[in-house]
């Protein structure tokens, strides 16, 4: 964790895939929604594995690993476009929600 009172590296990765998750909702080609699971996931995972801050909230560390499954690369899952706009506006919700902590995290 940061306590110089800047925000971390893991609070700006985080904002990132918030936008790309927003911008995900717009009509995309499907090589976007294939580069958007692929660093979805392995942002997610890097955030639990580094951020001591996002893994001590249980519900927090377990909406992050169910997106991360949800939208891993390897296995991927086969929904409507209208699903998945539902659920790239709730991943973004929880990524979002990830970046706060770990930037409340990194202030104190």
């Amino acid at each position: 964790m940061n306590k110089t009172g800047s925000p971390s590296h893991i609070f700006w990765l985080l904002l990132c895939m918030v936008a790309l998750l927003l911008i995900a909702v717009l009509d995309m080609p499907y090589g976007y929604y294939q580069f958007l699971r692929l660093a979805l996931s392995g942002t997610l995972v890097y955030s639990l594995y580094s951020d001591e801050a996002l893994r001590q909230k249980d519900v927090l560390k377990w909406s992050l690993i169910g997106v991360a499954i949800l939208y891993n690369p390897i296995l991927p899952v086969h929904l409507t476009k209208e699903i998945w706009a539902m659920l790239n506006l709730a991943a973004a919700g929880i990524a979002g929600f990830a970046a706060y902590t770990s930037y409340r995290a990194s202030r104190f």
